[in-house]
């Protein structure tokens, strides 16, 4: 809304090049060197400053799970009704155990086939969505709603690339799933999991 439809596809389609490439370097860095982000810190910081990026992994991994465990519990309000706080203590009693050992290896398993129906998922609710409101290309050509934003300090696909390197902080997670890949993997692992 706030840049138009071409801003906003540039700066998306810059995103996640940018992000591919740099997932690249990393991922094959971590493989080969089984270093994850405490031994990366390590390596640029030292032994006290190894702790700087555990903190930030770890308060990034918190964030995740009580945003998405928040849109969980505000759903289940939603649909059920009564108190919030019940709905959130529901969510922290049934998720918790799935992060322990077996069902948390059979989750990671289990998603690796549930992707494709994910997929499937998306592209049923494009059609769905189209098929009830109507196909039209009107949003392809959305300009910028009134003046620029005087903050913004240059073009619109700039200011929908840099918003999205918020999710470079992901990178990280990248560092320390790459570092349990096996070295033969290396190539498919620069090019699908992480590029």
């Amino acid at each position: 809304m706030a840049y138009g439809t071409a801003n906003a596809l540039i700066g998306i389609a810059l995103t996640i090049l940018a992000y591919g490439l740099i997932n690249r370097v990393l991922a094959k860095y971590a493989i080969n060197n089984r270093t994850t982000v405490a031994l990366f810190s390590r390596t640029i910081l030292g032994t006290a400053g190894s702790a700087i990026a555990t903190i930030i992994f770890a308060f990034v991994a918190i964030y995740y799970a009580l945003f998405g465990g928040s849109i969980v519990a505000y759903a289940f309000q939603t649909a059920f009704g009564d108190e919030t706080w019940m709905w959130y203590l529901v969510v922290v009693a049934y998720s918790t155990p799935l992060i322990l050992g077996g069902a948390r290896k059979f989750l990671d398993k289990l998603n690796g086939w549930l992707l494709p129906i994910y997929v499937g998922g998306l592209i049923a609710a494009v059609i769905w969505a189209g098929a009830k409101y109507g196909f039209t290309d009107a949003w392809l050509m959305h300009e910028a709603a009134g003046a620029m934003p005087i903050t913004m300090g240059g073009p619109g696909w700039l200011a929908t690339f840099s918003g999205c390197m918020g999710m470079w902080i992901m990178m990280m997670f990248t560092v320390d799933y790459a570092a349990l890949g096996k070295r033969k993997d290396t190539k498919f692992h620069q090019r699908y999991s992480f590029g």
